[in-house]
């Protein structure tokens, strides 16, 4: 149970003295009542748990004095109760939970250093081009901006896992921005580079106007995961799962330039419905499997994103080859 305006964790001790670092043992239904001492939204140093139990000895009702501790503390909501039934399971699996996207962010940074090692090691693009020299500029600011990004993405995770939760404030102010510039900057590069591109070059069976579509649909789907996983920064169930995938609907670039990912389906249908975002959505979908695994629970926020992400994939890939796409992108590089 979050106590309002404290930031820390809720420890017990006794109205004798002394710290119960010991969960409260409960033989019956509880019903707890924090005192009104909270009501103003300032942290207070001492309040009062009333504890009520059913039972037909009146010595067992009593009050508990709640100190607040920053460190080596109890969360209220660890204890059984029945208005917390399933205590035990989300405590055995928030630990799962956390580090679980801390693992799968450092995932996608390491598919980001390979895919785009040429860039990296060699200031090349891929497949061991020079960068075009109009837009080098361009492409550096965007390489420089999707590595921090992937970075960043990767210690916010670690940090909630670590309970610095401070300092993972203060960077996602930092993230907010970062995620602001590279969705303009992103949309830049996409735009620039298909002008310097030949226009008969075929990638992923789309031609140089028709593919224009994969990163700008792409940045605009990482935009709007940020921005939902921002909105919903206090409810970590929603806020977790969306910068992930916002993290993941980017990755597609990196991917691309793996071939030994790719060839296995180049000319068939599946490259006509994914183009190049295929590896990324079966990596999204092993990544959803590993949670369940991990957690014992369906998490329906990650699904729900998840399959909008796999959704709009299949869009862009066939909406690139239509007449609407074509006046889109006639009006982007114009």
């Amino acid at each position: 149970m979050d106590v309002p305006g404290h930031r820390g964790r809720v420890g017990l001790s006794s109205p004798h003295g002394g710290s119960r670092r010991n969960p409260i043992r409960n033989r019956g239904p509880l019903q707890y009542r924090v005192d009104s001492a909270f009501a103003s939204g300032k942290p207070a140093p001492l309040a009062l748990l009333v504890v009520e139990k059913t039972c037909h000895k009146a010595h067992h009702c009593g009050i508990l004095r709640l100190r607040l501790t920053p460190r080596n503390a109890i969360h209220l909501n660890g204890f059984p109760s029945p208005m917390n039934p399933n205590t035990t399971h989300r405590s055995a699996s928030r630990p799962h939970e956390r580090w679980f996207y801390t693992i799968a962010s450092i995932t996608l940074l390491a598919f980001t250093l390979i895919g785009f090692r040429m860039f990296y090691l060699q200031g090349n693009a891929f497949p061991g081009r020079p960068l075009p020299p109009p837009i080098r500029p361009l492409l550096i600011t965007h390489g420089v901006l999707m590595t921090a990004w992937m970075v960043l993405s990767s210690i916010q995770p670690l940090l909630v896992a670590m309970h610095r939760k401070r300092v993972h404030m203060m960077l996602g102010r930092f993230g907010a921005l970062l995620a602001a510039a590279l969705v303009v900057v992103g949309l830049c590069v996409g735009i620039e580079a298909t002008k310097v591109t030949p226009p008969d070059l075929q990638r992923f069976g789309l031609v140089t106007k028709q593919f224009l579509a994969v990163p700008v649909g792409s940045i605009v789907l990482f935009g709007g995961f940020v921005l939902a996983g921002v909105l919903n920064r206090r409810r970590p169930e929603i806020h977790r799962p969306m910068m992930l995938l916002a993290s993941l609907s980017i990755l597609s670039a990196a991917l691309a330039r793996i071939p030994v990912l790719n060839q296995w389906y180049v000319g068939t249908r599946l490259e006509t419905f994914f183009t190049a975002f295929l590896v990324m959505v079966l990596l999204g979908m092993l990544l959803l499997a590993i949670k369940l695994f991990l957690t014992r629970k369906f998490d329906r926020w990650f699904a729900a994103g998840f399959t909008l992400l796999t959704a709009s994939s299949v869009g862009i890939s066939l909406g690139a080859r239509t007449q609407v796409w074509d006046q889109i992108s006639s009006f982007l590089l114009r």
